[in-house]
């Protein structure tokens, strides 16, 4: 009812620390964090850069670690943060290079559900949600696919690009421990839908 970045901070925090969530569903928890611009302690962007981890995720680490910086939330001296832009910064050009083989590889007939997520993953974590949300479809009709992972990340991708019923109706197939992470996810979607309708003519 008041989406305040307070508000939002609060209730992330909650569910980070009753959720015990493994890194990749904390990596989904701090995205909204990110988009509800709601990072209230170092702590906030610490977390996150352990569950993107600037070995598999650089670009996000990256953008992550600045973003912290600017906000004076981390400090460039301290050994973490010289440690995770060392390794982020090694790895930033020959991840991007290696998107469009992972999209080729992901697209590809025979790709595994793996596959097709891992190349989700890379775009979504450069902000390309239209390609992620592609490919996190694909994963979905494969054997073997993480449905809940897969699933929660296809709606943030729609979220991202404003596709924000189909974001809803994604979100609302999460079951398992992620259910209460896509239902808070699904409330950031609701106002983000209230926002985006055209003010009501006098």
């Amino acid at each position: 009812d008041h989406p305040t970045a307070e508000n939002w901070a609060g209730a992330i925090t909650v569910l980070r620390e009753i959720g015990k969530f493994a890194n990749q569903e904390t990596l989904d928890l701090m995205r909204l964090m990110d988009r509800t611009k709601s990072y209230a302690e170092e702590r906030d962007y610490v977390e996150y850069i352990q569950a993107a981890d600037a070995r598999r995720l650089p670009g996000e680490v990256m953008k992550v670690l600045e973003a912290g910086v600017a906000a004076g939330k981390l400090r460039t001296a301290d050994v973490f943060v010289t440690e995770a832009r060392t390794i982020a910064s090694g790895r930033l050009a020959a991840d991007r290079a290696s998107l469009p083989a992972l999209e080729r590889d992901a697209r590809a007939a025979n790709a595994t559900a793996a596959t097709a997520a891992a190349g989700g993953d890379a775009f979504l974590s450069y902000g390309e949600a239209a390609k992620a949300a592609d490919l996190y479809a694909i994963a979905l009709g494969k054997p073997g696919v993480d449905t809940a992972r897969v699933l929660t990340r296809l709606g943030i991708a729609q979220a991202d690009i404003g596709r924000f019923a189909e974001a809803k109706a994604t979100f609302a197939k999460v079951e398992g421990p992620r259910k209460p992470l896509a239902q808070l996810w699904d409330i950031y979607v609701t106002q983000k839908a209230a926002a985006s309708q055209p003010a009501p003519q006098p």
